[in-house]
């Protein structure tokens, strides 16, 4: 059979996803396109894909979060590829369709007052043995790390080195949707962080995972529900990640600073995204400022 005529579930990509695009590819493509062929494939068939994901504004255009985006064509992409790798994608069905890219709208930064409430759920909920463990451990990797689930799944006894006395977490970060860099994560271990990793059993191969079937998409979901569960629906994962962020400007530290602690590349334009200023601090700021006047 002419691959062509495939359906698109019947369809597997030439190298084996990961789980997150896995997770699209399940989720999102198949229940759109699974009963179609590549044959099938045209830019109306993805316009109509486009909008029943993301809607028309008010003015009738199609709209699309552009990250997201960008992920799902990219997994249709490497399926139709997969019957043919020279078939070009964007030139037969992408390059004439137009969209107003939508942007999420940034909650105001947490309190630690917020994640103790989070916390707090987390620890009502009930969890199967070893796996939602390692989601409530994530949790606090996350507030004392801001490093994400994808680099807490790939945490490895290599990666922890004495430098003068000190305890330090060397490695380089996974590879985002934004860059194909892999730049390196630096930051001190803190005793909490030391303490959480005591938990688990040490891998005897120092190149093996401490935590080897986290599932950080299910990880990421479970942190957004006790957040949900605490009444504040919209936080989760992205958030904790942001709060170290916002702590360290708070502190008085640098944008260098900050893209360095969390893993960003020097000409990142995501660090501005991750320092926001609170207004709580700033009423302190305005205030030593009219006290010294």
């Amino acid at each position: 059979m002419n691959g062509f005529s495939k359906p698109i579930k019947k369809l597997n990509p030439l190298k084996p996803f990961d789980k997150e695009n896995q997770g699209i590819r399940n989720n999102h493509i198949i229940p759109f396109f699974g009963e179609y062929t590549p044959n099938d494939l045209t830019p109306e068939l993805i316009e109509k894909y486009m909008e029943s994901k993301w809607g028309r504004d008010d003015s009738g255009n199609l709209q699309a979060m552009a990250t997201a985006w960008k992920r799902h064509r990219g997994v249709l992409r490497q399926l139709v590829q997969s019957v043919d790798p020279s078939y070009d994608v964007h030139k037969r069905l992408l390059a004439d369709i137009k969209f107003v890219s939508l942007h999420r709208d940034m909650l105001p930064p947490l309190t630690r007052e917020q994640i103790d409430r989070a916390w707090e759920h987390a620890q009502k909920t009930r969890v199967h043995k070893g796996r939602g463990h390692n989601f409530k451990r994530a949790f606090w990797i996350m507030v004392w790390t801001g490093i994400e689930a994808k680099d807490i799944a790939d945490l490895r006894p290599k990666h922890f080195k004495m430098i003068k006395g000190q305890e330090w977490l060397i490695k380089e970060r996974h590879k985002t949707m934004l860059t194909q860099s892999n730049p390196l994560i630096k930051i001190p271990v803190l005793p909490q962080f030391r303490e959480i990793l005591g938990e688990v059993p040490i891998p005897l191969n120092k190149d093996m995972p401490y935590f080897p079937n986290l599932d950080c998409d299910a990880c990421n979901q479970a942190i957004g529900e006790y957040f949900k569960k605490a009444g504040l629906k919209g936080y989760g994962a992205k958030y904790l990640r942001r709060h170290l962020a916002e702590m360290a400007l708070d502190l008085g530290q640098s944008e260098t600073w900050i893209q360095q602690a969390l893993g960003h590349c020097s000409d990142s334009e995501q660090t501005k995204k991750y320092m926001r200023v609170r207004r709580d601090t700033m009423v302190g700021v305005f205030e030593k400022i009219a006290n010294q006047g």
